[in-house]
């Protein structure tokens, strides 16, 4: 889990506490937990309730009757039998797909209780949360002092070719972290102070027979400035990623190019029929992500106030709360006939239709999302060679 973490490794030792006060029973826990439920929204309390009926029933198939006990691994347990069919509903059917969000109601209604109820002691963590911690407290203690080191200090990394070190974001110090961690579990190591270049060959060698050399790749240079800090404060005796290379502009980073023959398949109305607003749809967003050179998140933002019609000159203003990375507002121009003839039509013939804003509507005439961008270009009957239609690959070839 990379970015900003609600608990730091630091607190790593609150996953063993207690979460429920001794002598608790599954019935009074239960009776709290829909005290709690009954104090939410009508539609929320019945999900609630949903989900109460069932985490009953994994608790008398587990025969919890008497003293109760729960915490971040019997919720996993709930989770892995809700999967697998070991728990299923009263007429032997499997549970579907929605009662996966029974063990993370659970766990809102657990943490809502702590405060309110003696009973409840502390708040349980994310799943994901918890496998982190759980694998940061099973590491020797040089490197948990490591780790914490890098995720609290915000220092800068040192780097032997660099007269000035880049400092560390929270992000980049969380990746690093994390790329450590799961290193040392591939190569089944307790702490850094153990790893060695052998095993650092080994593990590329057994990458490059599994075709996932790229992936270790990354992961070694993301776990390197751990490795640079603990050389730096005399937990490693010395550096054994210095010499892992990334080569950003590697063969699999190098975009397509388009010959003239498939751009004239992108720009080719002859098979869109005009009457099927689907397919004008459907077209529209695909000439508009190739001739502005824009992403699905920027198209699916545009509004009907964002078109500017002058004559025969078409100008679609992206706004910059719709870009990424918030960059200044711009004025783009429609270059092809092609996008301009469709973009008249579809304003004038299917828009219309529907009410709102957006200037992109998805099947059911409602604002467009990133992912309706995505699906209207995948129903496109059309074969591009190289490369498979998708918004990010027109995003790549026309801004190589």
């Amino acid at each position: 889990m990379i970015g900003k973490q609600a608990h730091s490794l630091q607190e790593a030792n609150t996953i063993t506490e207690p979460t429920l006060a001794p002598g608790l029973t599954a019935a009074r826990y239960l009776e709290i937990l829909r005290a709690v439920a009954d104090e939410r929204p009508a539609k929320p309390r019945y999900k609630a309730h949903v989900a109460l009926k069932v985490y009953g029933c994994w608790l008398a198939k587990r025969q919890h009757t008497g003293t109760m006990s729960v915490g971040e691994s019997e919720l996993q347990a709930l989770n892995t039998d809700l999967a697998s069919g070991g728990l299923r509903r009263s007429d032997g059917r499997k549970y579907g797909s929605t009662a996966r969000q029974v063990p993370s109601v659970i766990r809102g209604l657990h943490n809502a209780a702590v405060g309110k109820h003696p009973e409840v002691l502390r708040p349980l963590v994310h799943q994901k949360t918890y496998q982190r911690l759980g694998r940061y407290s099973s590491l020797t203690e040089p490197t948990q002092d490591l780790l914490v080191c890098v995720e609290t200090s915000g220092r800068r990394a040192p780097h032997r070719n660099r007269k000035a070190a880049r400092p560390m974001t929270h992000a980049s110090r969380q990746l690093a972290i994390e790329s450590t961690m799961t290193l040392l579990s591939k190569l089944g190591k307790g702490g850094v102070e153990f790893v060695t270049r052998g095993d650092i060959q080994n593990l590329l060698d057994r990458a490059g027979v599994s075709g996932s050399h790229k992936t270790i790749t990354r992961m070694l240079h993301n776990a390197l400035p751990v490795f640079r800090i603990g050389l730096e404060r005399g937990v490693l005796s010395e550096n054994v990623l210095d010499d892992i290379s990334h080569d950003t502009f590697s063969d699999q980073a190098q975009r397509d190019f388009l010959p003239p023959k498939e751009v004239n398949k992108i720009l080719d109305l002859t098979a869109v029929s005009l009457n099927n607003h689907d397919h004008v749809r459907d077209r529209l967003v695909l000439l508009l992500l190739y001739d502005l050179a824009i992403r699905r998140g920027e198209l699916a933002g545009l509004e009907l106030a964002d078109i500017a019609i002058d004559g025969d000159r078409i100008d679609v203003r992206i706004r910059s709360e719709v870009q990424k990375g918030q960059k200044p507002e711009t004025r783009l121009r429609v270059l092809f006939p092609a996008t301009r003839t469709l973009l008249r039509h579809y304003l004038t013939h299917v828009r219309p239709q529907y009410p709102g804003k957006p200037l992109i509507v998805n099947m059911r005439g409602g604002p467009a999302t990133s992912a309706a961008i995505e699906a209207a270009v995948s129903r496109i009957p059309l074969t591009i060679t190289p490369g498979r239609l998708s918004p990010y690959w027109v995003h790549r070839v026309v801004t190589q």
